[in-house]
């Protein structure tokens, strides 16, 4: 029933967001993005993206249990809001960070 529903919303995501593949790219760039300013050794890099997803995965889970996901995203938003010379804000889409 799950693959159903979602079928059901996948025209509207299209007409929303464009074809499948372009919001898949955007959001595995901002993901690598979020990756790649975590890591700071250059001899155990693998360390330090353990860290990161370690950490971005406690900080859902302590949005989710205590109910703190406003106050993660404002802290989220207000550090990571300002665009790069090659991004454009379009008017009617939301923001989503990581």
């Amino acid at each position: 029933m799950l693959t159903i529903h979602g079928l059901l919303h996948l025209v509207d995501d299209i007409r929303t967001c464009g074809p499948i593949w372009t919001t898949w790219s955007f959001f595995m760039e901002r993901f690598c993005g979020v990756l790649k300013s975590g890591l700071q050794s250059r001899s155990q890099p693998w360390a330090n993206l353990n860290k990161r997803v370690l950490h971005m995965a406690y900080l859902t889970q302590l949005a989710a249990r205590y109910d703190l996901e406003d106050e993660l995203t404002d802290l989220r938003v207000r550090k990571s809001h300002t665009l790069s010379q090659s991004e454009k804000e379009i008017p009617g889409c939301e923001y989503f960070s990581y």
